[in-house]
């Protein structure tokens, strides 16, 4: 008897359920997010469009005449971390 208990919760109607819309750390309401997909669907996804996204900022800096020091500082990142990301980006590919 407590499994169509169960079972008679999960199939109510959204308008019968509690929701809280948090949103995540991109968005702060799920209703009135601009992504197409859902961060906690696949937050690796997440991470490597935002690292090509900063590598290819890395890499219009350095064609700009910025330093990599300048480029290190200015995104919090290390000389070496700069490096790869503009590598990275140059070659048209992401190892995230």
């Amino acid at each position: 008897m407590t499994a169509d208990n169960d079972r008679q919760i999960e199939d109510l109607p959204p308008e019968f359920c509690h929701y809280a819309d948090e949103g995540c750390k991109l968005a702060e309401s799920c209703l009135n997010c601009p992504f197409p997909m859902c961060y906690h669907d696949d937050p690796a996804l997440f991470r490597r469009q935002q690292a090509e996204r900063r590598n290819e900022e890395m890499f219009r800096l350095r064609q700009c005449g910025k330093s990599l020091a300048d480029i290190a500082a200015a995104l919090g990142l290390k000389r070496g971390t700069v490096i790869r990301g503009i590598a990275q980006h140059a070659q048209g590919q992401s190892n995230y």
